[in-house]
Formats: C-alpha cells, structure tokens, sequence
C-alpha cells in the first residue's frame, strides 16, 4: 500500500442484547434467552425490545448483556413496554462512550448500585446518563436504543 492511500473505517460487528431468564434449564449455562440485533453505527434509529413478547415470551428477564455497540448509543431499560419513562416506577438510561461497548451477563437489578454518572464496572464504555426509582427483579418492560446519526 503506497502512503497516499487512506485505510477504510473499520467495520463493527453486528450490535445485540441478550436477555436470559431466571430459570436455570438445567445445562449449567443458565436459563432461556432471547436476543436482537440493534440498529447499526450512524444510522440515527431507534429499535425497541419488548420483554415478554415475540422470542422473549415466557422470559423473566434477569440478566442481560450488550456487545459490540457503538460510541454515542443510548440505551433505556424502563418498566414500561413501550420504552418511555412516562410514568415507570423504574427507568435507567445509560450511554455507550468508546466503540464495541459492551456489558457483560449480570443481573438487570445491578444496575441499582449506580448513580448517575457512574461507569458500569462489568462493561466496557457504558456510563449512567440518569435514572430513577429502583429496578426490580424480573420486572424490565422493554429496552430502547438508539443509535447517534452519522456526522453531517
């Protein structure tokens, strides 16, 4: 390659949330799952994860884990199923600060022990932006993540 070629930007993975059930199956691996990619870098969308529907039918959600999401991404785990903090008894929004952020399996009520501002100790990049009330096991409505637009 000559100097005056540029490198391509590099390519991230697919991003996806992993949720999995309370339930151990009995494999030793943990419970059911169910996962969904989410939008790509710089695309500006929005995508909603509904607990309890669609391949999350039957889950309790429990534990959950994000990989490969881009800089700038918001995520907001909220008791409601339509992925607003109107009138949730519970809601966190968290914000992804370094490319291929990520969180490992840890239960969703962990997320208590965080104050806004705070960077989550089992991930990669992510930080509270707010919060408000106390997550409560088993009980997450839905996840909404949205992606930052591509500059201009």
């Amino acid at each position: 390659m000559n100097e005056s070629q540029e490198l391509p930007p590099p390519v991230l993975a697919n991003p996806v949330i992993n949720i999995r059930d309370r339930v151990d199956s009995g494999g030793g691996g943990g419970g059911a799952s169910c996962s969904m990619h989410m939008p790509g870098e710089g695309t500006g969308t929005t995508a909603l994860m509904v607990m309890r529907t669609g391949d999350c039918a039957g889950l309790a959600p429990r534990f959950w884990e994000i990989n490969s999401f881009a800089s700038a991404t918001t995520i907001l785990l909220t008791q409601n199923k339509d992925g607003t903090k109107t009138n949730a008894s519970f809601w966190i929004e968290l914000k992804t600060t370094r490319q291929m952020a990520a969180l490992s399996g840890e239960e969703v009520v962990a997320l208590n022990a965080y104050a806004k501002n705070d960077f989550i100790e089992y991930g990669i990049g992510v930080m509270v932006v707010d919060k408000h009330g106390t997550i409560a096991r088993d009980q997450l409505g839905s996840i909404r993540v949205t992606t930052s637009a591509a500059p201009a």
